[in-house]
């Protein structure tokens, strides 16, 4: 009797044998999905790349600010082993009256010391335009009148100093190209007359005029140096990479009325951020942070903020920590109210933080 041929258990058949000896494979991408994540590296990519780029960008500007405004201080160094004095402030413009103008407004053309003292107050103790008047010989300073001691300088707006071009003759007595005008003086109210000598030593200029061409602004300027589109007299003033004006400071308060040591009425923006942070955190001015700048004769400071109007710092409430707007008396830095306000504390650490500054 022939055997009868065994019968299969359902599932372990040969179809079931060759389906366990051969599994199916898993779903692979599509190409859609693998185009989406290959856009998305992409992108990820771009972002960290741009990133960077900028991250460069920033350091390159920040260093390139750094060296100009280093070499600026150099420069007025130069100027004060030469003269033994520091270039004043520019603070105004008097082209008004013709002939008889006495060209650029400083300080020190005051008789009265309390005058010289406010004029500065008031400027804040700085100025945008005499960086390149004081060291390159640049400006229409005495409003295109053109006037040299004993004849008249070619017609063009950068020779009202004695010299063609970068270079200056020396600022005499009133260190601003001035001599007394005894037509129009009186007892106790002296007038000026500009009159830029053409001998002499030729000084200047201290800074290479290539090394700051792609850094300086011609600008047309009123009385007041506010830039004014209508105005013909034209000034210059060096520039950040970033397009904010470069500003020079000095012969700023640093006592009390006591004679006591003091940053209260210091112009807050070239102080340390270290310190000013101290102060508001403390409640008391820590000198020894700010010893730099407290006996300093002047500083550069390149101004990493800046808002339309050019006030030192943006915002609501600006007076209360910058000390009165330019132009009034300045007051006391107020750390007190800063310390209760967050805003207005971290606007001022930040605009700290960015400025860059020049002192010996």
């Amino acid at each position: 009797m022939t055997p009868a041929a065994p019968t299969s258990r359902p599932g372990t058949g040969p179809a079931r044998l060759r389906a366990a000896a051969n599994p199916t494979r898993a779903r692979g991408f599509t190409i859609v999905e693998l185009l989406v994540v290959l856009v998305i590296i992409v992108l990820l990519v771009a972002l960290v790349a741009l990133g960077v780029a900028r991250a460069f960008s920033a350091i390159r500007a920040s260093t390139a600010t750094t060296a100009q405004v280093n070499a600026l201080g150099q420069a007025v160094q130069a100027f004060r082993n030469d003269f033994n004095y520091l270039p004043p402030l520019v603070t105004g413009l008097d082209v008004a009256g013709g002939a008889n103008s006495s060209g650029l407004v400083v300080p020190e053309s005051r008789v009265n010391p309390t005058d010289v003292r406010d004029a500065y107050d008031r400027a804040r103790y700085y100025s945008e335009f005499t960086l390149p008047i004081y060291l390159l010989g640049v400006g229409d300073i005495a409003g295109s009148q053109n006037r040299a001691a004993g004849a008249a300088l070619p017609a063009g707006p950068d020779v009202d100093d004695g010299v063609s071009g970068p270079g200056f003759r020396n600022p005499g007595q009133f260190k601003n190209w001035t001599t007394p005008d005894p037509v129009r003086s009186t007892p106790g109210n002296p007038a000026y007359r500009h009159t830029a000598v053409r001998t002499g030593r030729t000084y200047g200029p201290y800074i290479d005029p290539a090394q700051v061409e792609k850094f300086i602004e011609r600008v047309p300027v009123d009385a007041n140096l506010n830039v004014s589109t209508g105005s013909s007299v034209f000034l210059y003033r060096f520039l950040t990479a970033s397009g904010a004006p470069i500003r020079y400071y000095t012969n700023w308060p640093n006592k009390d009325t006591n004679r006591n040591p003091s940053i209260d009425r210091m112009p807050v923006e070239i102080r340390s951020f270290a310190g000013v942070q101290a102060q508001i955190e403390s409640g008391t001015a820590d000198l020894q942070r700010e010893r730099d700048v407290l006996n300093a004769p002047f500083t550069v400071l390149a101004p990493g903020q800046r808002n339309e109007a050019g006030d030192v710092l943006p915002g609501p409430g600006v007076p209360t920590y910058v000390q009165g707007q330019r132009g009034t008396p300045m007051t006391a830095f107020n750390a007190a109210a800063i310390g209760g306000n967050i805003t207005l504390r971290n606007t001022l650490y930040d605009y700290l933080r960015a400025n860059v500054r020049f002192t010996p």
